[in-house]
């Protein structure tokens, strides 16, 4: 599990990290967290099957 923000920003990266681990992959291109602070909760960029909870 990798945590920071814009990860998302750099698709070639995401595809290396699922080709090389196999990994299911959630990301984000813009801040993650907390609303007030000008992030998001949403991963809008996903590479393989994602299992989401409510």
């Amino acid at each position: 599990m990798l945590y920071g923000c814009n990860v998302g920003s750099d698709r070639q990266f995401l595809y290396s990290l699922n080709q090389l681990t196999g990994a299911n992959i959630a990301a984000s291109a813009h801040r993650v967290g907390n609303i007030a602070k000008g992030g998001s909760w949403q991963l809008e960029t996903r590479i393989g099957l994602m299992k989401i909870s409510t």
